[in-house]
């Protein structure tokens, strides 16, 4: 969540408690961090806590990948953990079937977080948790219920009814609450079917809860709640049943049943392989074991590699600048967040003020002008388009689109398809530029 949005307060206070929790920082430097209220001090800590941290690195990182490093980084595989083991699982089938978007796999994980859990094998001795729901169709040798004191509810908040009285000609029918308030009316029937719907529901549940031990069944309830025989809960249907079988004991709060007998254990298959318990977590950096070895400078060429880094640094330096005034800003913000040294922050410094200023680019960099930068645009069809940069002008538009690499034709069909629904909206476009920024080239469309 950091790498996605390094300024969302929220992540910030969860990082502060898991590196304080976890001891990477102490009381003196958390107060620091506080105090300052920004970006700044939340990078230094997490910089401190891992020498390798880089936001730059990172975010170059495929999704399981980019998991695997934050892993060894904060130290997640001190010991073997089966929940971390399977989140990877999780992130790596994520990877696989849908993409390796970091803020995509974000969304889907707070979806799914508490749906999912652990698979453990049959053979394992463990203790299942799961809801009586899930348990429909198994069995076990032991059950334990913790917490039957489930109150009754009904299936139903509102009914419809049909309303004959001569005294309400236009309204036929109406939509009430379901409450005791009904028995006093000429609806009593309907209520009571509703309670004894709602009654059914609970004990069809109770009945799948009972009925899934083979041999010992646990069942800790509360205290009896309103009168015992309205069945308000399941606490009151166990005292009901102890009163009318005569085992009930104002005194009495355990009550068994049956025989005890020595659990049998049942063989295990001998195709079972015995649980092998890990001593450590083992996570290595792949990149220091396998190296990418260029044979032809023509197909490996590093120098064009680096032109294009360096390209989609600018781009995305121009995309958080709005006028000539932000560049000091942006950049600052850019190297205090671990995206470049201070070095190359002077030399796109340089660039990019060389960049806004090209005759063709100025007069859309000044101050006061109505900008926006990645902003998204629907289509009818309900598709997503996001143009670099556009400045409104009245009912008329300008669009400025940052490319790095060579020209190709595709650019100016992207860039005219933006003209295209800036023109469904209501504005006419006087000019369509694409910046080529590797080489401060500005193309007019």
């Amino acid at each position: 969540k950091y790498l996605v949005d390094p300024n969302n307060n929220i992540t910030h206070t969860e990082l502060l408690n898991y590196l304080f929790s976890y001891q990477f920082i102490n009381h003196a430097s958390l107060n620091e961090v506080l105090e300052e209220k920004n970006t700044t001090g939340i990078f230094s800590i997490l910089k401190a806590a891992s020498n390798d941290f880089s936001i730059t690195e990172l975010s170059r990182m495929p999704l399981y990948e980019l998991c695997e490093e934050l892993i060894r980084l904060f130290k997640l595989n001190k010991t073997p953990d089966a929940y971390v083991q399977f989140f990877l699982d999780e992130v790596l089938t994520y990877s696989i079937k849908k993409n390796n978007n970091i803020t995509d796999f974000i969304d889907y994980w707070e979806e799914q977080k508490l749906k999912s859990s652990l698979i453990i094998s049959e053979g394992m001795d463990a203790v299942n948790v799961m809801t009586i729901h899930r348990s429909k169709g198994l069995e076990f040798p032991v059950v334990i219920l913790p917490f039957s004191t489930t109150q009754k509810k009904n299936g139903k908040d509102y009914l419809w009814l049909n309303i004959e009285n001569d005294k309400l000609p236009n309204l036929p029918s109406a939509i009430v609450p379901v409450s005791k308030a009904l028995q006093e009316t000429e609806f009593v029937e309907i209520y009571e079917e509703e309670e004894n719907k709602s009654l059914l529901d609970s004990l069809n549940v109770l009945y799948v809860a009972t009925t899934r031990a083979e041999e010992r069944l646990y069942i800790l309830t509360g205290s009896i709640k309103k009168k015992v025989e309205e069945l308000t809960s399941v606490t009151n249907m166990f005292v009901y049943y102890l009163q009318n079988t005569g085992h009930w004991e104002d005194m009495k709060t355990v009550y068994t049943f049956g025989n005890a007998t020595p659990h049998i254990a049942k063989k295990k298959s001998e195709t079972n392989l015995s649980n092998i318990k890990l001593e450590t977590f083992y996570s290595n950096q792949w990149r220091e074991h396998i190296k990418l070895r260029g044979a032809s400078k023509v197909l490996w060429d590093v120098d064009l590699q680096a032109k294009k880094d360096y390209g989609i640094l600018v781009h995305s330096a121009l995309a958080k600048i709005k006028s000539e005034e932000d560049v000091e800003t942006v950049l600052t913000s850019m190297f205090l967040q671990g995206f470049m040294n201070k070095e190359k922050m002077e030399e796109l410094k340089i660039i990019i003020n060389d960049i806004i200023h090209l005759p063709e680019l100025k007069p859309y960099f000044i101050k006061g002008l109505t900008v926006k930068n990645e902003s998204e645009i629907v289509s009818l069809s309900g598709d997503f388009y996001r143009p670099d940069r556009i400045i409104f002008f009245a009912k008329t538009a300008v669009i400025i689109d940052y490319k790095t690499g060579e020209e190709k034709s595709e650019h100016k069909k992207q860039i005219f398809g933006y003209a295209d629904l800036l023109v469904e909206m209501g504005y006419s476009v006087n000019e369509k530029l694409l910046v080529y920024v590797e080489d401060g080239l500005v193309v007019s469309c």
